[in-house]
């Protein structure tokens, strides 16, 4: 039988994307003179190889307070990040009149504490420095970090999904949503020192209804509803789906005959399709779950009227084992056989399909005529076969069926063979043809199925 492979569908995500590089960058410090509490001069300096980030150039202040948070752009990629400063306390003794230094680091996405700050300001004399927070992370896709693209943009009633938002730094951000219909951006996730990955579920999202797709992005500052547009991440469109409906269970049917090969089964999940939905049934060797053995779809199922909805397996099958592996499918489209998604699905319980018991007959006993032509002859007949079924037989005369007229037994003459010229068993299991006459005679043996003896 030849295999084939489940494909699915997911709807398809666009998304806006940066067309500059987007950076959060935050500096606090403070600082004084521990020679004098008016330093003459103050100056520090942060830049980056694509432009600068902040500058503070003060005289004669008591302290140096620096409170910077902010999101900066720049045309292209940051590398290094340089921090430059210069101090003067004064002619005070003790003190250098004016020291100056700089300090460069690699930068590849992330900076967090106080590295380049320290490495800038430690060398200077007479000045007390307080570093509270030094920051310059890089703003990545959400739609690059989620994958959130034509295969794998769903969310599931039954399942969370997890939203990366940083692939390296931890930082404060609040993760936004907005409803299909809906011009309000609202919080999912207050702003906050979140983790780098979040989990959403469709509970999370009031008035969000199967099928609906809704936007979701990062805010990275701490004022909801701002108008600062790079305040903001990249959108990417999530779909809530429902889940493959839950397992119920299956009535395997066993095959006519023990010879043949029309078994089936009938399985039952606990909800019906949604509009535009269609359930994908694939069959498994029930020993073997490497050995896909065929496919069906379908997208109405039958209302069992107690809660379930069943569908009815249409290709007939061998006695043996099975297992059933199904997912559900909405729109249409393929997904490879690859995508993660497949590995989620969940096999039914192994379920077998098993074959009636042959009809097995033995003659028991045979008498000839005791006289010329009085047909007095018989044979007994003694069979097994299936429990619950009855046994019937037919009987041929030299090679010719024979019918009983009420007396005797005659040719059969008729064009239905099969239906008209079978007779039950006078007992459960043993049966006696009696007023046969001379000849050669053959019986045949079947059951109220119609499996014969073989």
């Amino acid at each position: 039988m030849k295999n084939k492979l489940l494909l699915l569908v997911f709807l398809g995500c666009s998304f806006y994307s940066y067309s500059q590089h987007v950076y959060l960058y935050e500096y606090r410090a403070s600082f004084s003179s521990s020679a004098t509490g008016t330093p003459l001069y103050f100056e520090s300096t942060i830049s980056t190889n694509r432009g600068q980030l902040s500058s503070f150039n003060q005289t004669r202040p008591s302290s140096i307070s620096i409170n910077e948070f902010k999101m900066v752009e720049f045309s292209q990629e940051v590398t290094s990040v340089t921090s430059f400063a210069r101090y003067s306390p004064g002619f005070i003794g003790g003190c250098n009149n004016i020291t100056s230094n700089t300090n460069t680091l690699p930068f590849t996405g992330c900076i967090q504490g106080t590295q380049l700050l320290s490495g800038t300001f430690n060398a200077f004399q007479c000045l007390n420095e307080s570093y509270n927070s030094f920051k310059l992370i890089k703003m990545e896709s959400l739609f690059t970090l989620n994958t959130a693209g034509a295969t794998s943009n769903e969310l599931k009633e039954c399942a969370p999904r997890d939203i990366k938002v940083s692939s390296g730094c931890q930082f404060k951000f609040a993760l936004e949503y907005k409803l299909l219909g809906s011009s309000t951006w609202q919080e999912v996730i207050p702003y906050g020192s979140n983790s780098m990955t979040v989990s959403i579920s469709t509970s999370d999202f009031p008035g969000l209804n199967v099928g609906d797709n809704f936007r979701l992005r990062a805010r990275y500052l701490p004022t909801y509803g701002t108008t600062n547009a790079i305040a903001y991440s990249d959108e990417i469109i999530l779909k809530s789906a429902s889940c493959s409906p839950v397992f119920d269970n299956v009535v395997p049917s066993p095959t006519t005959c023990n010879y043949s090969s029309n078994g089936g089964f009938k399985i039952s999940v606990k909800r019906d399709l949604d509009t535009n939905e269609k359930i994908i049934f694939t069959l498994y060797d029930g020993v073997n779950d490497a050995i896909l053995l065929n496919q069906e779809s379908t997208t109405s199922l039958t209302n069992n009227g107690d809660g379930t909805f069943g569908y009815e397996w249409l290709a007939d099958l061998d006695a043996a084992s099975y297992r059933v592996k199904y997912q559900t499918l909405n729109g249409t489209g393929n997904i490879p056989g690859t995508d993660p998604s497949w590995d989620t699905v969940e096999f039914s319980p192994v379920f077998t399909i098993t074959k009636p018991a042959n009809v097995v007959f033995s003659i028991t006993s045979t008498s000839d005529e005791n006289c010329f032509a009085v047909k007095d002859g018989y044979i007994d007949i003694s069979a097994s076969r299936e429990a619950g079924r009855s046994l019937f037989y037919q009987i041929t005369r030299d090679g010719t069926i024979q019918i009983f007229n009420g007396s005797n037994w005659v040719n059969y003459s008729g064009s239905n063979p099969d239906n008209d010229t079978y007779y039950s068993f006078s007992n459960t299991t043993t049966t006696r043809i009696n007023k046969l006459g001379k000849g050669v005679y053959r019986v045949k043996v079947r059951d109220s199925e119609k499996c014969n003896a073989r």
